[in-house]
């Protein structure tokens, strides 16, 4: 029976992962040439300065969400009963918050030294706080209810029209200023295409006003709060800091190179994402089928992290050429340090989702906010020495300890260690054999030697058996009935 259980479940993630990591290579894809089109228009330094203002809104936005958008997954995966009282009351709090925290991002930056366009820029910006907590408040209750598909429709649509922006922007030789307004028109839109999802697909919403929920809400969302604010600082300081110390042009390289990083970052969101209310159901149900959920997640995130890792070190140089142009040479280099924090990033997702699923947030906070401070320790001391190549070593060296605390805190916590199924060393054939596919046929086609490798790599699998019969008819009927 629990065998059962657990094959229904990974069904249910795969499906979830199917629809949401499907969407994301479209909207990732047109991410790319929605940022390839604004770099190569803007420039190194105007891309540093595009970088600078989307990270301090990103800090900004992350307060303003106070967590509890991983809350309403959490609780609504496990009682949908209350997901419209729920959802009414997180966003009459978003919306204050948004004030409280546009507030303060307005005086921070009138303080600053920076040039008249980027505070201008960030005032316009700061519109998108609002949008963005009504957006995610939303699209968290799709993901409660395992409806992961709407979400994935969503993104596609906002980033055809992102492209469209940038379409816009290039051919009518517009500045950073129309760019920032573009952005924050297509939030708005985002909010006006979930709250039609939700009235349509899902119910109705009720003015249910329970001053009992929500400090319930504040109560055990700001482990949740605390988390995202130190992801986000975590993932933005760099730039941050090179934005205070070096030239706009160098915090553009870093920044080309990062958000090709950020980019790929969507293969565990999503997974993590289907994964996530599964095993806040089955942590309640079945401790053998949470673990056996969790050790799978962890198998197959490793599986597809290195084969990136490595693929994208060799091709470093014609990815960047290819995406950005000659300006941003000096990118090479720092994603080719960045890259080996993908593989880090890709198991550190399951293993925090375990935590989060069993109640044990706090201890995942305790985890980020060392990694937070470690990471910005070796920013000041790297950065000044190295520059953006200083902010891309932090970053790797600061994913290697996150793991390790997260793989020995989830070990103790449940008394079980997370193996490395042997299957995943098998994986490391198929690692090699693409490796030199790669290296050799480099100077070939870009797309051609990506699209072979990655064929290459899975037939490796298959032949090296690092996919079980189960996994295989998975992925076959998943492919053929979707």
């Amino acid at each position: 029976m629990k065998q059962i259980q657990q094959e229904r479940a990974s069904v249910s993630i795969a499906k979830n992962s199917l629809y949401v990591i499907g969407a994301q290579i479209f909207s990732k894809a047109l991410i790319l040439l929605f940022y390839a089109i604004v770099a190569r228009h803007l420039g190194d330094s105007g891309i540093g300065k595009y970088s600078f203002i989307l990270s301090l809104i990103g800090i900004a936005t992350i307060f303003a969400n106070f967590g509890f958008d991983n809350l309403i997954v959490r609780d609504i995966a496990q009682d949908r009963a209350g997901a419209s009282k729920y959802l009414i009351n997180i966003c009459h709090i978003k919306i204050l918050l948004a004030a409280a925290t546009s507030s303060i991002l307005i005086v921070f930056i009138s303080l600053t030294q920076k040039t008249a366009d980027v505070i201008q820029c960030l005032y316009i910006i700061c519109l998108t706080i609002f949008f963005e907590g009504i957006s995610n408040a939303i699209e968290s209750i799709f993901n409660a209810f395992e409806r992961l598909k709407y979400i994935a429709y969503v993104e596609a649509a906002v980033n055809i029209l992102k492209v469209g922006l940038a379409v816009l922007i290039h051919s009518q030789n517009l500045g950073l200023i129309h760019l920032i307004w573009g952005v924050v028109f297509l939030s708005f839109i985002r909010v006006l295409i979930d709250a039609y999802i939700l009235l349509k697909q899902f119910f109705k919403i009720r003015p249910e006003f329970d001053y009992t929920l929500i400090s319930y809400l504040f109560k055990t969302a700001y482990p949740f709060a605390l988390m995202g604010m130190v992801s986000v600082i975590y993932f933005r300081i760099g730039s941050i800091i090179l934005s205070f110390t070096k030239t706009d042009a160098e915090v553009g390289w870093y920044a080309a190179s990062f958000n090709l990083i950020s980019m790929l970052m969507f293969i565990s969101y999503g997974f993590s994402q289907a994964v996530f209310p599964v095993l806040s159901r089955f942590y309640r149900s079945s401790r053998e089928g949470f673990l056996g959920i969790a050790e799978k997640s962890f198998h197959y995130l490793l599986i597809i992290g290195l084969p990136i890792a490595l693929g994208i070190t060799i091709l470093a140089d014609k990815i960047i050429h290819f995406v950005y142009g000659d300006q941003f040479h000096n990118s090479v280099l720092a994603l080719k340090i960045l890259i080996w924090s993908i593989p880090f990033i890709y198991v550190n997702s399951p293993l925090l989702r375990i935590l989060y699923s069993a109640n044990k947030q706090h201890v995942a906070m305790i985890i980020s906010f060392i990694g937070m401070v470690l990471n910005i320790l070796l920013n000041m001391f790297l950065i000044p020495r190295f520059s953006y190549l200083g902010a891309s070593i932090s970053t790797l060296v600061s994913e290697i300890v996150n793991f390790v605390f997260y793989y020995a805190v989830v070990s103790r916590i449940f008394s079980h260690y997370i193996k490395i199924e042997p299957a995943a060393f098998r994986s490391l054939g198929a690692l090699l054999i693409m490796g030199l596919f790669v290296y050799f046929a480099k100077e070939n086609n870009l797309f051609l030697v990506i699209a072979c490798s990655a064929l290459l790599y899975f037939g490796s699998l298959y032949i090296l058996k690092a996919l079980s019969k189960y996994e295989l008819e998975l992925i076959r009927s998943l492919v053929w009935k979707n």
